[in-house]
């Protein structure tokens, strides 16, 4: 009679590489969530410039709008 060796190797490893990563990884994702006030407030401020272009004003070199 034979002994049965059964292994679960890739089970083993595939917890332990999840326990390793899933701290930083949560930490990556909090950190980026913080960042998406950012992305609109820069399209609230690019919506306002847009408008404030379209006004049709005259502007100088470089965009630049005199404020006369």
């Amino acid at each position: 009679m034979k002994p049965e060796i059964l292994a679960d190797l890739d089970r083993v490893l595939k917890a332990a590489i999840a326990e390793q990563v899933a701290k930083p990884l949560a930490e990556l994702r909090a950190s980026f969530g913080e960042l998406d006030g950012v992305g609109a407030e820069l399209a609230a401020r690019l919506s306002q410039a847009s408008a404030l272009g379209a006004s049709g004003k005259e502007t100088g070199p470089g965009g630049f709008q005199p404020p006369f």
